[in-house]
């Protein structure tokens, strides 16, 4: 038999937490996006919640809910520090918030972005402050500099040195590879997966490599360009 638990503010369901057996599954309702995470980090704290979803895998509902890139991300992180693996259900996986330029992107200080398809093309240096968070895979034609970003739901292609911040997978997606042509970035995350630069002043040129998850770590390797 199915057990269920709900949290309700002020008359109007913001989270709901299911259990049908060995399967786990969070619903987000309506509301404004900040509260509906918060009910969520309240509700995840609650001891029947740890002892249910901690270490597990949820399937997370979104409904009628759209999110952009950076919610996808930050419900990841509030997940992630749960210890609770995620992935979408069929309806949510690719919607996107309604108004947002270029079909669900955020080019922040930047122009000229081409889109097509699922993939972002940056045909230049992204600079410190500048980013690129879209709903698909990234292509940048130039060098991520440090204080840049990148969030990508897909892959994340740097034709360059990489030293910025970059997230492939942002939508939960482990599948996802960053690939560059110098790759030493100030922070590589993968799905739920999160690696750091060692303290090292200078970086030692390997040539161009590929990060990818394996066995529930960011491994990086020699990327084979004639493969």
């Amino acid at each position: 038999m199915a057990n269920q638990f709900k949290l309700a503010v002020h008359s109007s369901k913001m989270i709901t937490l299911k259990q049908s057996g060995d399967r786990f599954a969070i619903a987000l309702g309506d509301g404004p996006w900040s509260q509906v995470l918060a009910e969520l980090a309240l509700e995840l704290e609650r001891p029947r919640a740890v002892e249910l979803f901690r270490g597990q895998k949820a399937r997370v509902e979104t409904g009628k809910r759209a999110l952009t890139p950076l919610q996808v991300e930050e419900l990841a992180w509030l997940l992630e520090l749960h210890d609770i693996k995620f992935e979408w259900d069929g309806n949510g996986a690719h919607r996107i918030l309604p108004g947002l330029d270029q079909a669900g992107a955020e080019f922040g200080a930047l122009a000229n972005v081409a889109v097509w398809e699922d993939s972002a093309w940056c045909p230049r240096t992204l600079r410190s402050g500048q980013t690129i968070r879209y709903a698909g895979h990234v292509v940048v034609m130039g060098d991520v500099n440090p204080g840049a970003e990148i969030v990508a739901w897909g892959d994340v292609l740097v034709w360059g040195k990489l030293r910025g911040m970059v997230h492939a997978g942002a939508s939960g997606n482990e599948r996802a590879v960053v690939c560059a042509l110098l790759l030493t970035p100030s922070q590589l995350r993968i799905g739920s997966h999160i690696a750091r630069a060692p303290d090292q002043v200078e970086p030692i040129p390997r040539g161009p490599e590929i990060a990818r998850v394996r066995e529930g770590r960011i491994f990086i390797e020699a990327w084979n360009l004639k493969a």
